[in-house]
């Protein structure tokens, strides 16, 4: 026998290593998670109806053009007549001129989702190389060449608010975080 033959025959490939797919009784189920968050959503839609109520002035269960007006006023919109008018047509689903509490939960969907999507284009536009992350190099590039021109010793020190794990990048999550934080300090 050769001495490649016999080289070949003591070596032995490594067995593959076989990850098992998960089955019900390994996920890390808590059914409090769920009780939890179905708890968030009756307290979020609760919250809904609510401001819903309150907009409703005179209690026939809608909103007409003047109170969809109060409503994108305390949103912090300057609505003309014709934006109102336009918001009506595009959410009053039965044609009614007015909005009911179902065609309000489209509206209010309609807005988050709006505003998921400015926030992730504000990301991409710090995210310079599509990663998923924005690095300390990326921020500082972008605060110090852009807009009000920050000094590099401000754009680490925001950079440090913004990457709250501290592991040296910021992330969607964090970065949405910030802005819910600093739009909650803004309007305390």
């Amino acid at each position: 026998m050769s001495i490649h033959a016999a080289a070949r025959l003591r070596y032995r490939a490594p067995e593959p290593k076989v990850t098992p797919k998960p089955t019900p009784k390994s996920i890390n189920f808590n059914p409090q998670d769920l009780r939890d968050c179905e708890d968030g959503i009756n307290k979020f839609s609760k919250s809904l109806k609510q401001i819903f109520d309150m907009y409703d002035k005179n209690g026939d269960n809608v909103i007409n053009v003047e109170e969809l007006r109060g409503i994108l006023e305390i949103l912090g919109y300057s609505p003309t007549q014709a934006d109102v008018e336009k918001i009506l047509e595009r959410f009053d689903q039965d044609k009614s001129g007015t909005i009911d509490f179902d065609e309000y939960l489209v509206l209010i969907q309609h807005w988050i989702e709006q505003d998921e999507e400015q926030i992730y284009e504000a990301f991409k536009v710090f995210d310079r190389d599509g990663d998923g992350f924005v690095s300390a190099q990326e921020l500082k590039r972008a605060l110090t060449q852009y807009g009000e021109q920050f000094t590099e010793e401000e754009a680490n020190e925001f950079f440090s608010m913004m990457d709250a794990d501290g592991d040296g990048v910021i992330n969607y999550e964090e970065f949405v975080e910030y802005l819910r934080s600093m739009q909650k300090y803004s309007t305390e």
